[in-house]
């Protein structure tokens, strides 16, 4: 019998991978909530003199994908900023600030990869205000630290309550996202796997593929720094002039075999 179907419900989007115009995977995305795509459409109107309408013609369509990311996503921030995601390794480290609040009385703090010309140490009460500023000398004193290597020696000052320490560090595992004003983001290929119901076999739960060939994140996002941060996921429907058949804005597949285990 062949398969065919007609209603189905969607359940949730379980996956989306972006691939370049190469099918190289540029990353994946397992958090994608809330998607909707939508269609518009460009038209002329035929009236006649009484401002009746004759006949409208539709020119073309254009479309846009949006999606809330669960959770803060290094992928998702790289791709609306529109420069790639940089990760650390033991070949290619990658300098990144260093803080640390540490209680008074404490004699030393070690802080690998430290750049030590970078170290910057002030003192703050307990409410929090800076009260004191600390100079870089050859040795601890009351009014300043010394450093040696990624060792940094404290002050011995016991007028405040913490010491505040602010630097730079080159590591060697980390990752980092640049939002530039003169970058922005490219064409990728987005390809969804969510999991859907044929209404005639609900208990099968089934994988339903939503392939959009041409797909341009946008680069207006907005980045809460709070817990229940959401990130937007949002862009457009490029045509895909040299996809097969062409004109080609996004296409479903509902293979009747690939089924959730």
């Amino acid at each position: 019998m062949v398969f065919s179907i007609d209603g189905f419900i969607i359940d949730r989007i379980n996956m989306a991978i972006a691939e370049n115009s190469a099918g190289e995977v540029l990353y994946t995305l397992t958090q994608l909530a809330d998607a909707t795509i939508n269609i518009t459409s460009e038209s002329k109107e035929a009236r006649d003199k009484d401002g009746t309408l004759i006949r409208k013609f539709y020119t073309g369509k254009s479309g846009t994908f949006e999606a809330n990311n669960a959770v803060v996503d290094m992928n998702v921030l790289a791709a609306s900023t529109g420069s790639p995601k940089e990760v650390a390794t033991t070949s290619a480290p990658i300098e990144m600030p260093v803080m640390r609040t540490v209680k008074k009385g404490t004699t030393e703090i070690t802080l690998p990869g430290l750049n030590a010309d970078s170290v910057r140490i002030v003192g703050i009460n307990a409410s929090g205000n800076q009260v004191a500023k600390y100079t870089k000398e050859a040795a601890a004193n009351e009014t300043g630290f010394a450093v040696s290597g990624e060792k940094i020696s404290l002050p011995t000052d016991a007028n405040v309550a913490n010491f505040v320490i602010k630097g730079t560090r080159t590591v060697k595992s980390g990752a980092k996202v640049q939002n530039r004003a003169d970058k922005f983001p490219g064409t990728i290929s987005l390809t969804l796997q969510c999991f859907a119901v044929d209404l005639c076999q609900s208990d099968v739960v089934r994988m339903l593929y939503v392939r959009i060939p041409s797909f341009q994140v946008s680069p207006d996002t907005s980045l809460a720094l709070q817990t229940d941060t959401q990130l937007q996921f949002n862009g457009d429907l490029q045509v895909a002039y040299c996809d097969e058949g062409g004109k080609l804005l996004y296409e479903i597949y509902f293979p009747e075999d690939d089924i959730e285990e």
